[in-house]
């Protein structure tokens, strides 16, 4: 093997290997935490995992900027193709073969699960590796992003879904459904993403950015004033509109599942709670993850040494509007979804300890992110940071003894006693990295005041 093509793969290993060791970690301690009858819960943090690792092929060159030197090197674009989805290709096989000795033995144990299920649960064990490696790397050219791309890439799948579902498809053909639309899908997506690289320009750091202007107007007008504090307030409301268009898409999701439940009174009602489930996980840490490092990746963190509030109030602010947003969003709004649907259908989704778990893994899950966040160069990054804080504390079983004593307790007070302690911690911790980053930047400005001078 070269030396020039060597490098080119070690640098791209380098680049998969943070998601690629979290997602390894979550499947292995969600083997060692669930039990056999529960171990197939482990396989949505692996489609989510397969999925990010394989937007970051092409990701981690639009978040670091490297894009432009890839395409000017004088290497044919098949060859770069190729040299990329090869280290891909390995990085999803160690996590599949993962996947496979942590969950076959304990999945082949399951005595009553049904032919046809049985079927679809191992094709489901290597769809999201086959559709990640296939049409993730299109959607990040796409977006132009490894979070933008990912979540592309999950969206399509779950439209098949949904459109199985809306068809009514038997049990008897859901197996052969699957596995046609999600192949078709998956070989149009890879012939597409190889056309597209060979044809790429760079445009800079132009990306798909997920705002709209007209969702910018409304956020101004709810924080409404015009002194300082004000406009503090504006711009953090409008760093939080991705998770404004998150919570419209999930909302439009239920809304798709209540027609098809309507329509379809065999339709398990536990299918609906799954909008107001996601909401109450990716919205903490989508709102919480943007709070600083979106600034920093877009070159704007230093501009807060410019503003006259101190480092510790900017932090308070930052902190205030994204828990607000958080709260309004992935709780009372997953709460609504939980009881009209409740209402609607006249059953019980949640009960009253759920609600108190949903409620703390929502705070925790955004203190975490706000930690992850001050320390971490882009929204990626800290991602990666808040899965591994995740991972470290269910791996010392500090987080699952804390869910447990909650589920136990309906106590609001002892709840308070447990979560208010780890969310100071966070965000004291959070506050040190955001004033030392700041002041790392002093020295710099003086200097640079003092070259014009």
């Amino acid at each position: 093997m070269k030396t020039g093509m060597r490098d080119r793969l070690w640098k791209e290993t380098r680049a998969l290997l943070p998601a690629w060791a979290m997602t390894l970690a979550i499947i292995i301690i969600g083997g060692l935490v669930l039990s056999n009858q529960n171990v197939m819960q482990i396989w949505f943090p692996y489609a989510l995992g397969t999925q990010l690792v394989s937007a970051l092929v092409f990701g981690h060159e639009f978040t670091d900027k490297t894009i432009g030197p890839l395409l000017a090197q004088p290497i044919s674009r098949s060859q770069l193709w190729g040299e990329k989805m090869l280290v891909l290709a390995a990085a999803l096989s160690g996590i599949e073969i993962c996947l496979l000795l942590v969950v076959g033995p304990r999945f082949l144990l399951l005595k009553e699960i049904e032919p046809n299920d049985s079927n679809l649960a191992g094709l489901l064990l290597f769809l999201p590796v086959v559709t990640g490696w296939c049409s993730a790397p299109l959607m990040t050219l796409i977006m132009r992003g490894t979070l933008g791309g990912t979540a592309l890439t999950i969206l399509f799948p779950l439209v098949f879904a949904l459109a199985a579902l809306a068809l009514n498809v038997s049990d008897q053909w859901i197996f052969a459904y699957t596995l046609a639309t999600q192949s078709g899908y998956a070989l149009i997506c890879a012939m597409l993403g190889y056309f597209m690289f060979r044809s790429l320009e760079d445009k800079g750091s132009v990306s798909a950015v997920i705002t709209t202007t007209a969702l910018g107007t409304l956020t101004d007008k709810i924080a409404g004033g015009t002194g300082a504090i004000a406009n503090l307030i504006k711009k953090e409301l409008r760093l939080q509109q991705p998770v404004f268009l998150l919570a419209f898409v999930l909302f439009a999701f239920w809304v798709a599942l209540m027609l098809i439940k309507w329509s379809r009174p065999m339709f398990s009602v536990e299918y609906l709670a799954v909008p107001a489930a996601i909401l109450v996980v990716a919205v903490p840490a989508l709102s919480g993850i943007i709070t600083v490092a979106e600034e920093r990746h877009l070159g704007l963190h230093d501009w807060h040494l410019t503003l006259p509030q101190s480092p510790r109030r900017q932090w308070l602010i930052k902190l205030g509007v994204g828990f607000l947003v958080n709260l309004l969003v992935g709780v009372v709004l997953a709460i609504l979804l939980v009881l009209i649907t409740q209402s609607a259908f006249r059953t019980t989704i949640a009960g009253e300890n759920d609600w108190l778990v949903w409620l703390f893994l929502n705070l925790w899950i955004y203190s975490a992110s706000s930690y992850a966040s001050s320390f971490s160069p882009n929204s990626l990054r800290a991602l990666l940071g808040l899965g591994f804080i995740a991972c470290l504390m269910i791996g010392i079983w500090f987080l699952p003894t804390m869910i447990y004593s909650v589920s136990r307790q309906a106590s609001f007070r002892e709840v308070a006693l447990i979560l208010i302690p780890n969310l100071g911690f966070f965000w004291i911790l959070g506050l040190y990295n955001f004033r030392r980053t700041l002041s790392s930047f002093s020295p710099l400005l003086g200097q640079s005041s003092n070259s014009h001078v």
